[in-house]
């Protein structure tokens, strides 16, 4: 449910790793506020940790994103995203951990 993931306000610096197979998905220093109750980010960690597919559910038509690695369900990307990539990766905060970077 958007709004009630435990990612959704943190600001701590580090990296978000799929939480099936501990791989890195997301950096901290992408991750924006998109008032969607959901964590968001503007690109993955590096281009090939993503699998794409069409996702037509529910009579929608939306970009569902997955680790490449095992091809878990992340959420969706969205064209409606901040500047450079103008993305918005919406994630599921139960699909990710953080791994804090030790400062």
């Amino acid at each position: 449910m958007a709004g009630s993931g435990g990612f959704c306000r943190a600001h701590d610096a580090g990296q978000y790793n799929c939480i099936c197979c501990d791989t890195p998905l997301f950096d901290s220093t992408i991750k924006f506020n998109s008032g969607t109750g959901w964590p968001s980010f503007t690109a993955p960690i590096k281009q090939n940790a993503i699998k794409y597919q069409n996702d037509n559910a529910f009579g929608m038509t939306r970009v569902e994103v997955m680790c490449n690695v095992c091809y878990t369900h992340r959420e969706h990307v969205f064209p409606d995203g901040p500047a450079p990539s103008g993305l918005r990766y919406c994630i599921n905060s139960e699909s990710i951990n953080l791994v804090k970077e030790n400062l």
